[in-house]
């Protein structure tokens, strides 16, 4: 997450979000998956995010091929803005 993202919700009322190292198996929360591509298996690395939503306390674990593609998909869209 990023201060200069665009978001059609309201943003947490707090949040911190940090890389960790997996010690048991874990399912990502933006794709889902239990097994490959969605699984988070020991030893890999996820981001794990923390924070009040709506009042709601909520945790979110985010497989490394999806925070990569939500940073690939982040920087293409800088690179839009600045082509226009």
């Amino acid at each position: 997450m990023t201060a200069d993202c665009y978001c059609d919700y309201d943003p947490p009322t707090w949040w911190r979000s940090r890389m960790m190292t997996a010690r048991k198996p874990h399912r990502c929360s933006e794709c889902s998956g239990t097994r490959a591509p969605g699984a988070i298996s020991p030893g890999e690395r996820y981001e794990y995010v923390v924070g009040m939503w709506d009042g709601d306390f909520m945790i979110f674990k985010t497989c490394i091929r999806c925070v990569e593609l939500r940073e690939w998909a982040a920087h293409r869209g800088e690179q839009t803005r600045l082509a226009l």
